[in-house]
């Protein structure tokens, strides 16, 4: 991704050997990345990335069917991790204002926002029945999707 983005060799290369000298601290990573959503929320990020970059170098070009991938993928991201979401959505907003027609981004961003409701109201009438509230973001998602996905004995 740094790549297509212009970013030269060192420093890309730097940036990864330090990522793969960080040393792993349990506690922080489970509250804060969570192991259940946290791979899932980097590839999404990414994926959303690829995107953003090459709607960037389309312009004015970019059909309606790329479009909505974009607005999936934002929809996905938010719904897995809203803070990454909301970040990637920040950038897309920024691409698509530099790029885009006031009708071209409304309509991206309305598709996105009927595609996260679809992702978000399941979600909460989900929460409602098995949690007693519904929680309409997942804040506590670690938790969730292990019980989802475990039999619990």
């Amino acid at each position: 991704m740094f790549k297509r983005l212009g970013v030269p060799l060192v420093p890309r290369l730097a940036a990864f050997a330090f990522l793969c000298v960080i040393p792993l601290f349990m506690g922080p990573e489970s509250l804060d990345f969570r192991y259940w959503e946290g791979g899932l929320a980097v590839v999404l990020a990414i994926a959303t990335l690829d995107r953003i970059v090459r709607f960037d170098s389309m312009g004015a070009n970019a059909c309606f069917a790329a479009r909505l991938d974009l607005a999936a993928l934002l929809a996905a991201t938010v719904f897995v991790n809203a803070a990454v979401g909301l970040g990637l959505g920040l950038c897309a907003v920024i691409m698509a204002s530099r790029r885009w027609t006031m009708r071209r981004r409304l309509e991206t961003g309305a598709v996105s926002a009927v595609l996260l409701a679809m992702m978000v109201v399941p979600w909460a009438l989900r929460n409602d029945a098995v949690l007693g509230k519904p929680v309409l973001l997942r804040s506590n998602a670690a938790l969730e999707l292990s019980v989802a996905n475990n039999d619990i004995v």
